[in-house]
């Protein structure tokens, strides 16, 4: 999925996922510092302009993933 937005600081940070799943957007939080995560592994880095990307939501089909590489 894509990151769409980080929050809190030292070991309270999470950062929330979105990916669409059977034609449906969802959206999970993790907390960064979690012991059930192995690893995070970035298959494509994206510059955006914004430091959140809830304007993702109201995307549709192929916009809801397109971020500038």
């Amino acid at each position: 999925g894509i990151v769409i937005g980080r929050k809190g600081r030292g070991l309270n940070e999470t950062f929330t996922v979105r990916r669409i799943s059977y034609g449906e957007g969802v959206e999970r939080v993790f907390p960064l510092h979690s012991p059930r995560i192995a690893k995070v592994e970035v298959e494509q880095k994206g510059r955006a302009r914004r430091a959140r990307l809830n304007y993702l939501r109201t995307r549709k089909g192929k916009e809801a993933t397109a971020v500038r590489e």
